[in-house]
């Protein structure tokens, strides 16, 4: 018997401090992945399974900030910020974190894609405004992900001008929603979501 075990035997000892760390260490840990955690507890299976919350980005591309002042016939008169506050939400009901990126300059939006691979992040939501239609810069950036794409435009883009029916993301994400204001990032949301789960 271990004096330190309260008079267990030795194998029944070694697997009590065992089932402590291991429950510390459960308790504590963190990541974006799901973690599977097996281990042989004198002939039996024990099985900890932890549900990580998905980590969902959204970008805003060029002259996006301007939402809510620029030409209110094609894009409403709703914010930016409240756009990004609505998707935070979005999330929260679909229990994921969202977070929210615009710029103005394609180096930037390139770093923060960069980044974004870096971070492991499940899916990525993108508007990328007139950058869409030639953005090979951004494109290229894009398709280091290993994540879901999804496309997204407030106004329906294959109703104007003839230079915005062509996307140069196309090849490289999963969908394109456009045409239905703010209503066309919630559904990216949701479609992206919908896509990591399914991929799980």
């Amino acid at each position: 018997p271990h004096s330190h075990c309260g008079g267990r035997k030795f194998e029944t000892c070694i697997a009590h401090h065992f089932y402590q760390a291991l429950s510390f260490f459960e308790a504590h840990i963190k990541g974006s992945e799901r973690s599977l955690f097996c281990f042989l507890d004198l002939g039996q299976t024990r099985t900890f399974h932890q549900e990580m919350v998905l980590n969902i980005l959204v970008l805003h591309g060029i002259n996006l900030n301007m939402f809510g002042k620029r030409d209110p016939a094609q894009y409403g008169t709703v914010t930016l910020d409240e756009i990004n506050t609505q998707l935070v939400a979005q999330g929260q009901a679909l229990g994921v974190h969202v977070e929210c990126f615009q710029t103005n300059y394609e180096g930037a939006m390139c770093e923060r894609i960069h980044q974004a691979f870096a971070d492991g992040v499940n899916a990525v939501v993108i508007n990328a405004g007139a950058w869409t239609h030639y953005s090979y810069g951004i494109r290229d950036a894009l398709a280091i992900l290993k994540c879901p794409i999804v496309e997204v435009h407030m106004s329906n883009i294959h109703a104007r001008e003839a230079f915005r029916h062509h996307s140069v993301f196309a090849d490289i994400v999963k969908g394109q929603i456009c045409g239905l204001g703010a209503q066309s990032y919630v559904q990216g949301l949701q479609a992206a979501v919908k896509e990591v789960q399914a991929s799980a």
